[in-house]
């Protein structure tokens, strides 16, 4: 049953009776449409929803189930109901996004927001994201595409069509997938499972498109590499945040309560704590005031051993003065990869290289 501009449809649970205005957009899974609540005699009565149409059952299920679990979470669009016309043709009646897609409404509207409200907007959208995978679900597709944006310039997560829950402690079989939206990885097929971390993947790439668009930059909807991260004009904060989760999945955000975490309180480097170099493992990051290979050996004399990078044997972190080549203000990627650890439970401890040279001395 193909259903066109001008039809009624009519939804056989409730009785409530749609009038289908115009085409607002078109997926692979089915036409979506601006749609009319009406009357017995055809009068219009309420606000207009969007009725999308799909013959595919599978999908219309998802989009069903997934947008009830999502119930009451202003991050997401509200699914009123769902409904059967025909054998082949399957309708979900959701809330209306006038404003349509991310995409769309960033090529519109060249007046960006502040960082204060793409924080606010990007906290929404995390907490319906995180409502999935405390249900061992993902949604898969967090794209432009599939954010919609409201009247009042809300975000809302959107098309739970390849939404899925995973049964396997390795997450859900990538047998489906936007490949122009996903990590190199999973790209490449080095990698077959898809879990929350791939989602924070995705939800890192709308913050760093909401953060390009910030900063005045030509809009780009390709996903951002993580070397451009440096150059970006955004806080120290926000950089960090965006750095980690479109960056090795080993240090992105784990699910969409962790990001949010992150973008309400920053985690601040503190130094101290340390009271001997001897077993420990350390790493040098930043320029000091003697040359690295002098104070490598210092610290070998000390008894510490001295590696090249951050892990999860690194006992403490010596810290100098800022680079050029660090990523966000004061912290490179070192520093970015120990706050992961950190966040795992890893104890590492943060010294400046006053404390540093103490330890060394005192040994």
């Amino acid at each position: 049953m193909a259903l066109r501009v001008g039809a009624i449809v009519q939804s056989p649970e409730s009785g409530q009776r749609f009038k289908l205005v115009e085409v607002i957009g078109r997926g692979g899974y089915g036409v979506a449409f601006r749609a009319t609540r009406v009357g017995p005699k055809g009068r219009r009565s309420g606000t207009d929803v969007c009725i999308k149409v799909t013959t595919d059952q599978q999908s219309w299920h998802r989009e069903a189930y997934f947008g009830n679990l999502l119930e009451g979470k202003t991050g997401a669009i509200e699914i009123f109901e769902t409904f059967v016309v025909s054998p082949s043709t399957f309708v979900v009646a959701s809330e209306l996004a006038e404003n349509g897609s991310l995409a769309s409404f960033l090529e519109s509207n060249p007046r960006p927001w502040s960082e204060r409200r793409i924080v606010k907007e990007m906290v929404s959208i995390a907490n319906a994201l995180n409502a999935l995978h405390q249900g061992g679900a993902a949604h898969r597709d967090v794209t432009p595409f599939n954010i919609l944006v409201t009247t009042n310039g809300s975000l809302k997560l959107a098309d739970f069509g390849i939404s899925t829950h995973w049964i396997r402690p390795r997450g859900a079989i990538a047998d489906i997938m936007n490949r122009g939206w996903v990590d190199a990885q999973l790209k490449d097929g080095e990698r077959v499972h898809w879990d929350a971390g791939d989602d924070i993947w995705q939800l890192g790439q709308i913050l760093g498109l909401l953060l390009r668009w910030c900063d005045g930059d030509a809009l780009d909807l390709r996903p951002m590499r993580t070397g451009f991260v440096r150059q970006m004009q955004s806080s120290a904060e926000l950089k960090v945040v965006l750095r980690r989760s479109i960056g090795h999945r080993s240090h992105r955000y784990r699910n969409g309560a962790e990001f949010v975490a992150a973008l309400a309180r920053p985690t601040p480097i503190r130094f101290g704590g340390v009271r001997t170099l001897n077993g420990r493992q350390i790493v040098f990051t930043g320029p000091l005031s003697i040359r690295r290979d002098i104070a490598a050996r210092k610290a070998r004399r000390a008894g510490a051993e001295v590696a090249n990078s951050v892990s999860a044997l690194t006992d403490v972190v010596v810290v100098g003065r800022q680079s050029a080549n660090f990523i966000a203000d004061d912290r490179g990627l070192k520093l970015i990869e120990a706050g992961a650890l950190r966040d795992r439970g890893t104890p590492i401890k943060y010294i400046n290289e006053e404390q540093f040279l103490r330890l060394v001395q005192r040994e």
